[in-house]
């Protein structure tokens, strides 16, 4: 096949090639790029095709790449929806994780004296400043703040193994 018998044929099947390709594909980006691709492959291979089968070859050749292009896209798919459930399974420990230390810390805060663990809470979980804690509860500054180390000093020891 020469020079203007390749001409002759993209502009006589290009279009016929891109309707069968978005056919099997239905995606019009990559029927275009299916059948573009396979006339630059038959350009460089010319010499070696028959005038007389090139169309055959055309097609059959539009219709390998199109279903290889379906096999890719299940398997992206098949990732995609991997990677998503991996995605879920890491937020769900995530939780999981959130609510063990959660229940730890409730752990913690029910060993300490009630007012001590209070203080605490509204301190530290609830990030309040020491003197909003003591106008709550009618009481000063360093009361509220003899309560905080008291409560630090006694988990230490607690986490430290000195106390049970």
């Amino acid at each position: 096949m020469d020079r203007t018998g390749f001409e002759t044929l993209f502009r006589e099947s290009y279009v016929k090639l891109y309707y069968y390709a978005l056919q099997l594909t239905r995606d019009e980006e990559a029927s275009k790029d299916i059948v573009s691709g396979m006339f630059c492959e038959l350009l460089e291979h010319c010499d070696r095709v028959e005038q007389s089968t090139v169309t055959t070859y055309l097609y059959t050749a539009v219709r390998n790449k199109c279903v290889d292009h379906l096999r890719h896209n299940l398997i992206k798919a098949e990732y995609a929806d991997y990677y998503l459930k991996a995605v879920d399974a890491c937020y769900q420990d995530d939780e999981a994780e959130a609510a063990e230390k959660e229940r730890c810390v409730e752990e913690m805060l029910a060993r300490l004296p009630a007012q001590t663990s209070h203080i605490l809470k509204e301190c530290y979980l609830n990030r309040k400043k020491y003197k909003e804690v003591a106008d709550e509860l009618g009481v000063c500054n360093d009361t509220v703040k003899r309560h905080i180390m008291r409560a630090l000093k006694y988990l230490r020891e607690l986490y430290s193994g000195k106390k049970d």
